[in-house]
């Protein structure tokens, strides 16, 4: 009988493993399940047409908007579209993976997309980290506007055109920006402009989409006004 102590603690061993896979793989899709209807129903109550899953090619043009290394399963999912405030637009789930073993980063962003209607510089906004201001005593400068000293302390900003990006970013564009005391990430490809709060870990929840939606699109709007 005690022959048989080694093989059934590693039967045991092997059922409790199992165990908790399954169990995280049922509060995933528990989890997702959950974030699926909150959101369907927020979109029903606005009366936004939902879509649970987006397609590859939505989720090739958001790969292009927000640029990280190495990123891999790419997932756009619970994508609101309509017309809000004049202004027609897309609120996705946009989540992907970086990094690997103890370094691997699991992100999730609400992000909302809007067409500008032509071309616009590619660039990059987000807030301004110490590691930036490091980075300008070695060379590694963003663009700042002289004038708008509080946007220039705030956000970093970074481009392929700087002559173009100055233009594009208005007094109105930096007066929207500075505003709000909650700094936000702006993307520009080809003739999209995405928004998003950039804190990359986490949905915003469904009760909350409303107001990130109308702070989003008064953005897009002053870029709009051009």
């Amino acid at each position: 009988m005690s022959n048989l102590y080694p093989i059934l603690s590693i039967f045991a061993a092997l059922a409790a493993v199992s165990l908790l896979v399954w169990s995280a793989i049922w509060l995933q899709r528990r989890e997702v399940r959950k974030r699926r209807e909150s959101v369907e129903r927020k979109a029903q109550s606005l009366r936004y047409h939902y879509t649970p899953e987006g397609d590859a090619a939505l989720v090739a043009e958001l790969g292009q908007l927000i640029p990280r290394t190495h990123k891999r399963h790419e997932k756009a999912a619970n994508i609101l579209r309509g017309e809000r405030h004049g202004l027609p637009f897309e609120m996705i789930d946009y989540s992907f993976v970086t990094g690997s073993g103890k370094s691997t980063h699991h992100h999730k962003e609400t992000v909302v997309r809007c067409r500008m209607g032509s071309a616009i510089p590619d660039f990059y906004l987000r807030p301004e980290h110490i590691f930036d201001k490091i980075g300008d005593f070695i060379g590694w400068h963003d663009i700042d506007f002289d004038h708008r000293p509080e946007f220039s302390k705030r956000y970093f900003l970074k481009g392929t055109n700087d002559l173009e990006i100055r233009r594009l970013f208005t007094d109105r564009v930096l007066t929207q920006l500075e505003s709000d005391p909650e700094n936000y990430c702006v993307d520009g490809h080809g003739d999209s402009l995405l928004v998003h709060r950039g804190r990359g870990y986490k949905f915003v929840e469904a009760e909350e989409l409303e107001s990130l939606l109308d702070k989003c699109l008064a953005i897009v709007a002053a870029f709009r006004a051009r």
